[in-house]
């Protein structure tokens, strides 16, 4: 999707709630059980050099948080996600809002997304903003072990 086009889509989102970090930090992975225990690793992985970790944080704690970063005039959004008790708020808007405001800041034309095939209300969203499915992808997990 064209970053002119999803920020019109957006127009009208607050974003004044999100707050922006150049960097990684454990306090962004709150609820990631599994990023935490591989903090090094995972932060070694995310030290890129054009990108913002965003936050939406609330009396209890981290409603929200996603994250894009920019190559050339390409954007690409990625862990966007919305805390269980905080989904349908208007969150995941709120958050493309400010990472498509963030990309569109630092040059980016061309704003592209990654997300789980199964998560209806995100698809839904990224739909209504203008993106179009381009492809899969396939992990490859080790078989369980046996007991």
């Amino acid at each position: 999707a064209g970053v002119a086009a999803v920020s019109r889509a957006l127009a009208d989102a607050d974003t004044s709630g999100v707050a922006h970090s150049p960097a990684i930090s454990r306090a962004w992975l709150a609820g990631n059980d599994s990023a935490l225990a591989n903090y090094d690793a995972v932060a070694a992985s995310l030290a890129l050099a054009r990108a913002t970790f965003a936050t939406i944080d609330g009396p209890d704690g981290q409603r929200a948080h996603g994250r894009v970063n920019v190559e050339r005039d390409w954007a690409f959004v990625a862990d966007l996600m919305v805390a269980p008790s905080c989904r349908r708020q208007g969150l995941g808007r709120t958050m493309m809002a400010a990472l498509t405001a963030w990309a569109a800041e630092e040059g980016a034309s061309v704003l592209l997304l990654q997300v789980v095939s199964d998560n209806e209300p995100a698809l839904a969203l990224y739909d209504s903003l203008g993106f179009e499915h381009h492809h899969a992808y396939r992990y490859l997990v080790p078989p369980p072990t046996k007991p």
